[in-house]
């Protein structure tokens, strides 16, 4: 006998509401992550910038890196709103949101990323660090 699991009204309604609450929070966590990593970033890799004009960028430098991760932050989101809309728990379909985003972010920034430091020759680097960190990997 072939029997069909239909959610009753209760089960429905739960997950009705849980999908409301992940709808308005998720997209304010996944901000609140990817401000952490840029803030984080900004503070270890420029931590000895120390100039104005550095201190000015930075605004110019978040809207550039929020454009470059809003495709893999849309993803997240969907991923996550469509596992828990399938009655998957919060806690697995964030995981698989993150992961999905993740990824994508990677398998799509990475070689643009390797491009632009292959085609840098040594001598336009501008400070011996920066010399240090193409001999290195080339």
């Amino acid at each position: 006998m072939i029997s069909v699991i239909i959610p009753t009204y209760n089960e429905a309604a739960v997950i009705e509401e849980t999908l409301r609450r992940a709808a308005v929070a998720l997209p304010v966590a996944i901000e609140v992550a990817l401000l952490n990593n840029y803030v984080g970033s900004e503070t270890v890799t420029f931590r000895g910038a120390e100039s104005s004009r550095f201190r000015q960028a930075f605004l110019k430098r978040l809207l550039r890196y929020e454009r470059i991760c809003l495709p893999g932050a849309v993803l997240n989101c969907v991923v996550t709103l469509l596992w828990v809309s399938h009655g998957g728990p919060i806690v697995i379909a964030a995981a698989a949101g993150v992961v999905a985003g993740g990824l994508f972010n990677f398998v799509v920034n990475i070689p643009p990323i390797w491009r632009t430091w292959a085609s840098r020759s040594p001598g336009v680097a501008s400070s011996a660090r920066d010399k240090e960190v193409i001999r290195k990997a080339f």
